[in-house]
Parts: C-alpha cells; structure tokens; sequence
C-alpha cells in the first residue's frame, strides 16, 4: 500500500509540473498579446488626439480610414460583435475631447 501511495504521489506531482510549466508558457502568451494590444490602443489614441486638432474638411477626409477600420473589425469580430464594439465606444463616458464625446 505504501508503494502505491508513493506512486500516485509521484504521479501528481509530475502532472502539477506539467500543468504549471503550461500555465507559464500560456502566460508569456498573453502576455505579449496584451502587449501588442497595448502598442495599438495607444497609436489609435495618438491618431484620434491628431484628428481632433483637424479643421472639419480635414478630419472628414479622414473618414474613408475609419470606415475602413470598421470593415476589418467586422471582419474580425464578426458583425454584431463589431456594431457592438463600436456603439460601445460611442455610448462610454470618456472625457470630452475637443468639445465632443467621444
């Protein structure tokens, strides 16, 4: 019995260096998408603080690349996902930029 136990003891833990050694792997993971993530908010933010700066004309030129984001969001997400993404960002309360809610 107690070789038995020794050896289920054995087992266990072998299957808990597996599972954490996963975990770190998958972390690592994550972690460097959320880093790239992190590196597009911020030049989205970047853009979106040059184009409040825009006279009208100006920044209405620069519409055709929002309806082009919003194209591959959708092709990415999926069309409710990104109409919902999309109102989601324009119903949040963020500060006001430029006179407008963004």
């Amino acid at each position: 019995m107690h070789n038995f136990l020794e050896e289920l003891q054995r087992f266990w833990l072998t299957e808990l260096e597996a599972l954490e050694k996963e975990m770190k792997k998958k972390k690592k993971i994550n972690i460097v998408k959320l880093s790239e993530d992190i590196a597009g908010l911020r030049v989205r933010r970047t853009e979106m603080e040059k184009n409040c700066q825009l006279a009208a004309i100006e920044f209405l030129k620069g519409i055709g690349t929002t309806v082009i984001r919003f194209q591959e969001l959708k092709r990415t997400l999926g069309d409710s996902t990104a109409c919902c993404t999309c109102w989601a960002m324009q119903n949040s309360p963020q500060e006001d930029i430029g006179g407008r809610w963004w």
